[in-house]
């Protein structure tokens, strides 16, 4: 831990203070803020200096398994609110919850924790500590450390379980969004607007070195343009319609199964079946399984001219297929099967009557050849991302009336 108390009960920041002024504090006795227990300095060239418990310590409030990685985070992050003359506390205990966020900030009359984590984190954890924040009216602010942005990709991610959980949607009319720090180039990412499949996430990224950003920034997210998801996902249609495993599990295993029985394989499809809609990360399954449903098991066999319901597609699905992920700080109204009906409108294969009733317009082409279903993948695409040009974002078309 980075801070303790002395003898007279003061909090001393051991980082903040000069070596010859840490090696003189080993001499002195220093205590742990939440047991009482005497701690010790460690500190070394190629170690950030702190305190730590002796081994025998039964110490509630240890921060076992926090790395050099860990401690600079916070103190990059400490420093910085402070620098902003923002009210800050670095590892406060709070006695009622026996929890010790890493920071503990006042900003416009509230307060927020900040959790800055490094490491995996169990559901469960995640939920106790989230929960016991809200319980002293504490805004939690959980801000990944991993390693996040894959190579020569500077907007697509691959996220571990608990990081889908930190997604932030901080009023109906912003975007999602997910933060990230890293201590090595001082940058805070923030990733805004994602598309999920599987654990990648594509999506915008901004970039901020530390030193140029203001905490206010962290909330102040407009939505970007994201036309751009359509010559990205030309790949992942390609790759949809090319894989070939011995080995499926899961989902996709049930996938393949059901589709073979109706005798389709992922080349045959129509290219509106898996297309990307603004908030399918918040669903449990990728959106060729769903959308697949929605089409083969309703759609295709519906005569054109005849009208459904949006509620008539939902029971197609089914509760399970639109079981959703566990994010407990998103707050969309938007609905991905919702914005996916407008994708078939915008297609021509559905036109809406009026609100959650539809007309089917036309059937759905099927292909022969793969050639065939590459080359209406590509201009499909191009044609949605000139249509997403046009009218801004699709997902929130009806945001500003």
């Amino acid at each position: 831990m980075l801070t303790a108390q002395d003898q007279q009960g003061k909090s001393v920041i051991l980082y903040r203070y000069p070596k010859e002024q840490i090696a003189s504090f080993k001499k002195k006795s220093f205590y742990c803020p939440v047991c009482r227990e005497k701690v010790y300095i460690r500190a070394g060239d190629r170690m950030i200096p702190h305190f730590a418990h002796y081994k025998k310590s039964a110490c509630k409030g240890q921060m076992t398994g926090e790395g050099d990685v860990h401690r600079q985070g916070k103190m990059d992050l400490f420093d910085w609110l402070t620098n902003q003359r923002i009210p800050a506390a670095l590892e406060f205990y709070l006695p009622a919850i026996q929890q010790r966020p890493d920071i503990l900030i006042k900003w416009n009359h509230r307060l927020f924790s900040i959790e800055y984590q490094c490491s995996p984190i169990s559901r469960e954890m995640f939920l106790k500590r989230t929960r016991s924040y809200r319980r002293l009216d504490i805004i939690p602010l959980w801000i990944s450390g991993s390693k996040h942005i894959l190579s020569n990709y500077s907007n697509k991610v691959r996220l571990s379980n608990y990081e889908q959980y930190l997604f932030y949607q901080w009023n109906h009319h912003s975007p999602a969004v997910l933060y990230f720090y890293s201590p090595h180039n001082k940058r805070l990412t923030i990733l805004q607007q994602p598309y999920a499949l599987r654990s990648v996430h594509y999506g915008t990224c901004r970039i901020h070195p530390l030193s140029h950003l203001s905490f206010p920034q962290l909330f102040h997210i407009t939505y970007q343009s994201d036309s751009w998801i359509f010559s990205v996902w030309k790949k992942v249609k390609s790759q949809f319609r090319l894989h070939r495993s011995n080995f499926y599990v899961n989902e996709d295993a049930r996938y393949r199964r059901w589709l073979y029985s109706m005798g389709y394989h992922p080349q045959h499809l129509p290219s509106v079946i898996h297309l990307p809609t603004p908030n399918h990360f918040q669903l449990e399954l990728p959106p060729y399984i769903w959308q697949s449903r929605i089409i083969l098991s309703y759609l295709h066999p519906l005569s054109s001219g005849m009208t459904f319901t949006a509620e008539n597609v939902y029971q197609v699905l089914g509760r399970k297929m639109l079981s959703r992920k566990f994010l407990p700080f998103v707050r969309n109204p938007f609905n991905p099967i919702d914005e996916y009906l407008h994708l078939l409108q915008l297609t021509g294969h559905v036109e809406t009557i009026r609100d959650g009733v539809y007309r089917k317009r036309k059937d759905f082409q099927f292909f022969h050849t793969l050639d065939q279903a590459l080359a209406e993948d590509e201009k499909l695409l191009r044609f949605l991302a000139k249509m997403v040009n046009r009218s801004s974002r699709y997902s929130n078309h009806e945001q500003n009336e």
